[in-house]
């Protein structure tokens, strides 16, 4: 899971230090390439965000073989969606450097739309179990930090993809159909880290609760 927590946490840095270049370069590079990297990285965030939701629901549901297999299956969905080809295209403009001229809105659209759908089957199954494993939860403040925040960090990274899958599917250009991707990428890795170090401190507590 640590790994998972740090590999997000780096593509996410890589994409937005890759879109940087791409907004203030003044020589001419690959733009092409430069994007691609972009979108790599900036998608692969996205798939390690949903993945950390989905190691916190199957550790809650303590590695369920059914759960487990059923977040197995929707990952490897998702992932075949994030990895499918190149959805952007940009080149050189002599006087505006870096644009994006093509995008393929129905598959970058998809991919948003599936994350939310694994996102929701996280926050349903992490709901149902805290609940009915523990259905006297406002007695126990760890359980309910884990319920409220599921919740909570859920609804956050949700809004951010359906802001950005919205805005995708609306179509006004090349360049306004992909502007909230960036966001969206942030929103859901920032979320899917505190989820992960809420964990942490929910299975310390467990482990000391044991001895």
């Amino acid at each position: 899971p640590q790994l998972i927590y740090l590999l997000g946490r780096f593509t996410l840095l890589t994409s937005l230090i890759g879109i940087v270049v791409a907004i203030n370069v003044t020589a001419e590079i690959n733009c092409q390439l430069l994007y691609l990297v972009n979108q790599i990285t900036g998608n692969a965030a996205i798939g390690l965000a949903s993945v950390t939701f989905s190691i916190r629901t199957v550790v809650i549901w303590n590695f369920d073989k059914y759960i487990c297999a059923l977040i197995l299956v929707l990952t490897l969905g998702h992932w075949s969606l994030l990895l499918h080809g190149v959805l952007i295209k940009a080149e050189w403009a002599p006087a505006l450097g870096c644009i994006i001229v093509e995008t393929n809105n129905k598959i970058l659209a998809g991919s948003f739309i599936y994350t939310m759908l694994v996102d929701f089957t996280d926050m349903c199954l992490t709901a149902y179990k805290l609940v009915s494993t523990f259905p006297d939860r406002t007695s126990l403040p760890m359980i309910r930090m884990l319920y409220r925040d599921g919740i909570l960090f859920f609804f956050i990274a949700f809004l951010a993809n359906m802001s950005a899958t919205i805005f995708m599917l609306v179509n006004l250009n090349p360049i306004m159909s992909v502007i909230l991707n960036v966001p969206a990428a942030v929103a859901s890795t920032v979320m899917a880290s505190h989820a992960m170090r809420r964990l942490s401190t929910f299975k310390s507590r467990q482990e000391e609760d044991a001895r």
